[in-house]
């Protein structure tokens, strides 16, 4: 017999709830389904949604996912809707039928804040209220409390109205300034009464609330265009005004009154300044003023020579910047090369008296004879500070003449010949061959005679005087 072919196909997913579950819940309870699959090959996936949105395990939120099934715990009235499964294999995916979930719940507030929620009114002036909420289900039975410091109190039938989408609507009128004071809106269906009622406050009428939020929003040549946020208008119908005055003579130009909180004031002069007056108002008052400060353009040919104006302006500025920087850049580098020359020629000074004080300890020059008394006296005072000038430097060769190097023997010996033979020196005290010794002032007929110069260079020191 030839062999049976297996049955490969996509899976097929059905919804159901868990055993002894009804599809009808009160908010708080547990909820559980399944969702069936019929596959080959095995699935691989199975999802959740709830109106199409997809659901997620999430325990502490109260959502409990494992293999096909899913639980609800403490179910609140945002979790009512279709619910639907999906499952997947290789060979495609399946979506269940969607299952509707129903939470009955007792009615709440339609608006949130409905605490906040504040009614102006005068003596004697009614006002109407309008309370909505939402409950399952939706059939809900209303009544209203008035409450204050004074007295708590039912309103009667009578001023009590039911719109037909359901809200309830209380008409409410206060006799005097006792009569102020708390509303608070009651509802119950099926499953119970509200576990806080939505509450009106109920103030005296008075003067709106200034405008929020004020600006100049656009201008031009001869208009300008102002939006402001209304503010609590008092309890009473209120509209807004508008008017408009140069800032510097204080002459009104234009006034507006608008329901909205939003002018266009045109008709004024181009070119000013101006201030700007907005308030609200209504049959007890204006508010309290809102100020703007704003100006008109220009004419063209105004703005057009203005402009050129302010702009040869700001280049003679940017001009008379520019020299003023180059100022003080010279000035700056002025200042440095004056202190590099003062250190240098201090450094000068400082080295030539370091080299005199080391010529005179090594011999390279005589001691410094004392003043002149005689005529042998004067001649080598002479020959002294000729020789202190001709004598070899080993300092920084910006502080010396390149003559005056210790390798430049020819040019100090021609010098100290030359200032003996100026100073008239005998010749027994010249230094032998006319060049200095070591061996201190002995050398120099100090204190002791030198030896007498050879004949050769005897000559040779007159030639060259």
């Amino acid at each position: 017999m030839p062999e049976k072919l297996e049955d490969i196909h996509p899976p097929v997913a059905t919804i159901e709830l868990g055993r002894g579950m009804a599809s009808v819940v009160l908010e708080g309870q547990d909820v559980y389904f399944n969702c069936n699959v019929d596959s080959n090959p095995p699935t691989y996936k199975i999802s959740w949604y709830i109106n199409e949105r997809p659901l997620y395990h999430s325990p502490e939120d109260g959502v409990v996912l494992t293999l096909n099934s899913l639980a609800l715990s403490n179910v609140n009235r945002h979790q009512a809707g279709p619910y639907i499964c999906s499952a997947s294999n290789v060979e495609g995916d399946a979506r269940s039928s969607p299952l509707n979930l129903t939470v009955n719940y007792a009615p709440v507030c339609e608006e949130v804040d409905a605490a906040a929620q504040v009614y102006a009114a005068g003596v004697g002036q009614a006002i109407n209220i309008t309370c909505g909420v939402l409950a399952s289900p939706t059939v809900v039975k209303f009544s209203w409390v008035f409450n204050n410091t004074i007295k708590s109190e039912r309103l009667p039938g009578n001023q009590v109205f039911l719109k037909s989408d359901g809200r309830s609507v209380a008409q409410f009128r206060a006799r005097d300034q006792q009569d102020y004071g708390t509303l608070q809106c009651w509802a119950q269906n099926t499953v119970g009464r509200m576990a806080r009622p939505c509450l009106f406050h109920i103030i005296p009428a008075g003067r709106p609330e200034r405008p929020l939020q004020c600006s100049v929003v656009n201008k031009s040549y001869d208009s300008l265009a102002v939006g402001c946020t209304p503010g609590f208008d008092g309890g009473l119908s209120q509209t807004f005004k508008a008017r408009v005055f140069e800032a510097v003579t204080g002459r009104g130009q234009v006034n507006a009154t608008s329901k909205w909180a939003n002018f266009t004031l045109r008709g004024l002069t181009p070119g000013l300044d101006y201030i700007i007056e907005v308030v609200a108002t209504n049959a007890l008052g204006d508010s309290e003023p809102v100020m703007l400060d704003a100006f008109t353009y220009k004419m063209a040919e105004n703005r057009m020579r203005d402009e050129k104006v302010e702009e040869v302006s700001s280049s003679e500025t940017q001009e008379e910047f520019a020299i003023a920087n180059l100022i003080l850049v010279l000035a700056a580098v002025g200042l440095v090369l004056v202190v590099v020359i003062v250190a240098v020629v201090a450094r000068c000074v400082v080295a030539r008296r370091q080299q005199e004080e080391e010529d005179v300890s090594m011999g390279a020059l005589p001691p410094a004879p004392a003043e002149p008394g005689g005529s042998l006296t004067i001649s080598r005072y002479i020959a002294y500070h000729a020789l202190r000038f001709s004598s070899p430097s080993r300092r920084d060769g910006l502080c010396i003449d390149e003559h005056r190097v210790p390798g430049n023997r020819n040019y100090s010996d021609q010098r100290r010949r030359q200032a003996y033979l100026v100073a008239g020196l005998p010749r027994q005290d010249a230094p032998h061959g006319g060049r200095v010794r070591d061996g201190g002032p002995g050398a120099w007929g100090v204190g002791a005679p030198a030896p007498r110069a050879p004949e050769a260079p005897r000559e040779e020191m007159t030639r060259g005087a």
